[in-house]
């Protein structure tokens, strides 16, 4: 099976967007234990789909948070 310099840069991206959402699920979330789970099944699964999901839901619940704060 040949490679091209396509199959690699998308093969850099998927890394690039998995591996720090995975990580950052499981170090920086306060989801309990099930919820990381189910993030990183979806993350795992979905390829580039799953990580673009998570940053979403992170990022909205941080404005959210910062939102309430401010009241």
């Amino acid at each position: 099976m040949l490679f091209n310099p396509g199959h690699i840069v998308v093969l850099l991206v998927v890394i690039a967007l998995t591996v720090p959402a995975l990580l950052q699920v499981w170090w920086r979330s306060e989801l309990p234990v099930l919820g990381k789970s189910a993030w990183t099944l979806v993350i795992a699964f979905l390829a580039v789909l799953g990580p673009l999901l998570w940053y979403c839901w992170w990022l909205s619940t941080r404005i959210m948070q910062r939102r309430s704060g401010r009241s």
